[in-house]
């Protein structure tokens, strides 16, 4: 399966779900979990998953930080976002 394909929301993607950026969060996360999205990956960009969504480019913004704030996501300045290797404890 491909990252377009995991990122299409039906299946994952609820109105009573909670908000829609930690709807995409959790999606992204379970895609690191899972191997989808494996250590030193690129996400597409964020214009990509929003159209792949159907969500705004806000939204994807906001799930991104989010996963940056965690340590999963490394944003690099004119290069994109990273899935980051896991550190180790």
């Amino acid at each position: 399966m491909n990252i377009a394909d995991f990122l299409r929301p039906e299946g994952w993607l609820g109105q009573s779900s909670g908000p829609r950026y930690v709807q995409l969060r959790q999606r992204l996360e379970q895609g690191i979990k899972d191997g989808i999205l494996p250590p030193n990956s690129s996400l597409p960009p964020e214009r990509e998953i929003a159209e792949i969504t159907d969500l705004s480019r806000v939204t994807v913004r906001k799930a991104i930080h989010e996963l940056v704030r965690k340590g999963a996501i490394e944003q690099r300045q004119g290069s994109g976002s990273f899935v980051r290797e896991p550190v180790a404890k």
